[in-house]
């Protein structure tokens, strides 16, 4: 069940990484490339930064709180603290 939530059902133009992101059941999915290696990212996100990011691949899932809601301009948001500073202070990155 988890897997086919994760699947691609809708694609769009990727903002990350050459080729399409995409819409599960209920969870967005894209490629990034992080620290030069391309990441299978799933992600559930919620208003104000209520964010949960699994990375499959590497084991990972990280959980992100906060009470920024209907503020849609915050520079370093919750993708932006996965990609700038949980990312880069791994080993694990295949």
């Amino acid at each position: 069940m988890i897997t086919e939530s994760f699947s691609r059902k809708i694609e769009f133009p990727s903002d990350f990484i050459a080729g399409n992101d995409a819409n599960g059941y209920q969870f967005w999915t894209w490629q990034d490339n992080l620290l030069g290696k391309n990441i299978k990212m799933v992600a559930a996100m919620g208003n104000g930064g209520q964010n949960i990011y699994w990375d499959m691949k590497n084991e990972l899932i990280v959980v992100v709180t906060s009470g920024n809601y209907n503020r849609w301009d915050i520079k370093n948001d919750p993708q932006a603290i996965v990609r700038n500073h949980i990312y880069p202070s791994l080993s694990i990155i295949e």
